[in-house]
């Protein structure tokens, strides 16, 4: 996990986030919806500055028909240009093989208003 999610968050790389995603994170979300989150992720918190570690928080381990599946989720605190945030990764095991399952960013620099319009503050989505 440590490897993976500076490699992923540094410079808010999309392609190293699709080459570790599981098959049902690349159907809920195309590569073009990822590029254009992990641009915007780049435009309001900028590039990394501290990566505090992953720790687990969860784990699961469903038995199906075709076997046991094992999930887990990490969260670690991450410092940018443009504030603190917490990453929560869900992970998945299949086949001997660890995939991220989901990629949350929590920080208050994606409610900010970029446009300073006092319009409504979205956080980004896909």
């Amino acid at each position: 996990m440590d490897t993976i999610v500076p490699r992923i968050v540094t410079d808010w790389n999309d392609a190293a986030l699709v080459a570790e995603a599981s098959p049902e994170m690349l159907q809920i979300a195309s590569r073009d919806q990822v590029h254009a989150l992990f641009r915007t992720l780049g435009e309001r918190l900028g590039t990394l500055k501290e990566y505090g570690g992953a720790t687990r928080i969860t784990y699961f381990v469903n038995f199906t028909t075709s076997g046991r599946v094992l999930t887990l989720t990490h969260t670690a605190p991450a410092l940018f240009e443009g504030g603190p945030a917490m990453l929560r990764i869900r992970t998945v095991r299949r086949g001997g093989q660890w995939k991220v399952l989901a990629f949350y960013v929590d920080a208050d620099a994606l409610l900010r208003d970029p446009g300073g319009s006092g319009g409504p503050k979205r956080m980004p989505t896909i």
